[in-house]
C-alpha cells in the first residue's frame, strides 16, 4: 500500500448499513421452492455467503448476488440480482414464505407463487431491526446530530405539510428516505436533499431550526428522468450556482445530473450502471471527477465535464455492481495523491492510488468484510 504521511483510518459500516446481518442468518442453507399442486414447477435454492443459487424445474441454475440496496425498508426481504437471469429478487430474511421477483432494474415487484421450505429444519430467527443507513431514526429540521447532542425534540415546520421530513414518530421512520445527501451552502447553511416517494427531488436549505424548500430541476423533466425513490444521491456545490447540482443513477442504470438551471441530463453516456448504484463525485479545479463501479463490476474514473472516462480496473466482476467507493486526497512528495477504497467480492478492502492521472492497484488493506460494504476513509493528524 502507498505510504501515508498521516495515520489513515477506515470506517466499515456493516451492521448499520443492512449488510452485516446476512451472513449469520442465511449462510449455507438449502431450500425447496414449490407451487402448491404443481410438482413440475419445483425449484431448489442454496444460499452460500453473499450468493443465492436457484436451480429451476428445467435444471437451469442462476446465481444471484447480494445487493443490499434492494432490501425492503422493514428488513423483511433481502435483495439479490442476477445479470444472467435478467432480474432481481427479494428473499425473505427468515427463510420462509415466498420471495418477491422484480425486473432487471429492481422495479415492478410481484409475489412469487412458489412457497419456500427449508430442506432441513432451521431455527426460527427474529427479523433484523431495520436501521436507517444514515443518521438517527428521525429526520428533523435541525442540523445533523443536533438532536442527539442537545436532546431537543424534533422541530416540525408547518409549511412543509405532511411530508417525510415533517412527520413525527413511527410514521417518520417509515417514510425516511434510504439515502440523504447534504452539502455546504456558504458558511451558515446546509443544503439537504433526497429523492422522494414519487421520484421527485426534495431539497432544503437551512441551519438549526430554520429551513426552506429549494427549487431544483424542472418538474416535468424530473418525472421522465426515472429517478428512484430513496436512491443514492450526491449534491455538488459549484461556483456561480445558487443551488447545488444533484447526481443519481436512475431506473435505467444511467448516471443523471439535475442541474441548478433546471436541466436534467445523462452523463457518463458510455458506462452502464446497476440501478441504485453508489458513486463518488469530487469537484476539481477543472470540473468534476467521478468514481463508480459499473453493472459489470468494473471500477471507473469518470470525467463528468469532458466525458473522457477511464477504466481503473477492467476486471469484470471484481466488485459488486454499484459498490460504495471512498475517496481520499492527501499531500504527497510530488503534488497530491488520490486514493480510492472499496470492498471487492471476496471481502477484501482494497486501495487504488493515483499520482498524475495514473492509477495503481489494487492493494489489499484488510479482509473479512461483506462484499460491497460501505466505507469511509479519513486522515488523522
Amino acid at each position: 500500500m502507498a505510504h501515508f504521511p498521516r495515520r489513515l483510518t477506515c470506517f466499515m459500516f456493516t451492521a448499520l448499513m443492512g449488510v452485516g446481518f446476512f451472513a449469520p442468518s442465511l449462510a449455507q442453507e438449502q431450500y425447496v421452492l414449490q407451487v402448491p399442486g404443481r410438482a413440475d414447477l419445483t425449484s431448489t435454492a442454496t444460499v452460500r455467503g453473499q450468493q443465492l443459487a436457484i436451480t429451476d424445474s428445467a435444471n437451469q441454475t442462476f446465481v444471484y448476488e447480494r445487493v443490499p440496496n434492494l432490501d425492503t425498508a422493514d428488513g423483511r426481504y433481502l435483495g439479490f440480482y442476477s445479470r444472467a437471469a435478467g432480474q432481481a429478487l427479494r428473499w425473505p430474511a427468515n427463510g420462509a414464505g415466498s420471495m418477491l421477483i422484480g425486473d432487471a432494474n429492481g422495479q415492478n415487484w410481484r409475489q412469487s407463487r412458489q412457497q419456500i421450505r427449508a430442506q432441513q429444519p432451521v431455527p426460527q430467527r427474529p427479523l433484523p431491526q431495520p436501521v436507517p443507513p444514515q443518521g438517527p431514526n428521525t429526520i428533523t429540521t435541525r442540523r445533523p446530530n443536533y438532536d442527539r447532542r442537545m436532546n431537543n425534540p424534533p422541530f416540525d415546520n408547518p409549511q412543509l405539510g405532511n411530508q417525510g421530513a415533517n412527520v413525527r414518530g413511527q410514521q417518520r421512520r417509515q417514510q425516511l428516505p434510504m439515502q440523504v445527501a447534504y452539502t455546504r451552502a456558504g458558511d451558515q447553511a446546509l443544503d439537504v436533499g433526497y429523492i422522494g416517494p414519487k421520484g421527485d427531488l426534495q431539497l432544503y436549505r437551512g441551519w438549526r431550526d430554520k429551513w426552506q424548500p429549494q427549487q431544483i430541476g424542472n418538474a416535468q423533466a424530473l418525472q421522465s428522468a426515472g429517478l428512484i425513490p430513496g436512491a443514492p444521491l450526491q449534491l455538488v456545490s459549484r461556483q456561480g450556482q445558487n443551488v447545488p447540482s444533484a447526481f443519481t443513477v436512475n431506473s435505467n442504470g444511467r448516471l443523471m445530473e439535475i442541474g441548478s438551471n433546471g436541466r436534467v441530463r445523462q452523463v457518463a453516456n458510455d458506462v452502464q450502471f446497476a440501478p441504485r448504484s453508489h458513486f463518488r463525485i469530487e469537484p476539481t479545479n477543472n470540473g468534476l471527477n467521478g468514481f463508480a463501479v459499473d453493472a459489470q463490476g468494473r471500477l471507473w474514473n469518470l470525467d463528468l465535464v469532458s466525458g473522457r472516462n477511464q477504466l481503473i480496473d477492467q476486471n469484470v466482476d471484481r466488485f459488486t455492481p454499484g459498490s460504495p467507493v471512498s475517496f481520499l486526497s492527501q499531500p504527497a512528495a510530488r503534488g497530491l495523491q488520490d486514493d480510492l477504497f472499496l470492498v471487492d467480492r471476496t471481502g477484501q478492502l482494497v486501495n487504488y492510488s493515483s499520482r498524475g492521472g495514473r492509477w495503481i492497484g489494487p492493494t489489499s488493506v484488510a479482509s473479512g468484510f461483506p462484499a460491497g460494504a460501505p466505507i469511509a476513509a479519513t486522515l488523522q493528524q
